[in-house]
């Protein structure tokens, strides 16, 4: 039986005012994304980066292209994970598309069957890529910062994007007020 209370209790703010408090309170913080794929990413990694916690990432294989890799631990980096022609079928043939996350309008029996085909795909996916994975070497690496003051703060006083330029396309917020802005309606 779980006795912990939730961070709810403890902290004002929204949900992401709330988790930032809450994470704010470590020097590290766990950003494992659920799926790994190349280009997928969530709010794991850049919620421990706002809440001045280093974080310990490991999913979007292309990260490195958008975040600087000294301003956290890409777990990615310190592991060896199977890279083969069955990964790459896998990862190609168990992609959820627009139908996947529509199941309330594609809820014909032939949409569930793929949608489970695709997240056992998925599901077996991670299970033969990350099998047997040795995570020794970041746990030396996170001991190493943590041992070392001056080390663990070079990691936060580093930019968080590659040569400190916010990609461009880093937030479609804007995207969607020039879609749905009056002017955009067409009479």
């Amino acid at each position: 039986m779980n006795n912990m209370k939730s961070i709810d209790l403890f902290y004002d703010g929204n949900i992401w005012e709330r988790k930032r408090h809450f994470l704010s309170k470590y020097k590290f913080t766990i950003a494992f994304e659920n799926y790994v794929y190349p280009g997928y990413q969530t709010e794991k990694l850049y919620d421990a980066m706002q809440a001045q916690s280093i974080p310990i990432y490991f999913g979007d294989s292309l990260i490195n292209e958008i975040f600087n890799s000294n301003s956290f631990i890409n777990a990615l980096e310190y592991t060896k994970t199977r890279k083969d022609g069955l990964i790459s079928f896998l990862q190609h043939f168990s992609q959820q598309d627009f139908k996947d996350y529509r199941p309330t309008f594609y809820n014909q029996l032939h949409h569930k069957i793929i949608r489970r085909i695709k997240k056992i795909g998925r599901e077996l996916k991670m299970s033969v890529q990350f099998n047997k994975l040795d995570f020794s070497p970041i746990i030396d690496k996170i001991i190493e910062i943590d041992n070392d003051p001056e080390l663990y703060a070079q990691y936060l006083r580093q930019p968080w994007f590659v040569d400190n330029i916010t990609p461009e396309n880093s937030s479609l917020k804007n995207r969607w007020i020039e879609i749905f802005s009056p002017s955009a309606i067409i009479e």
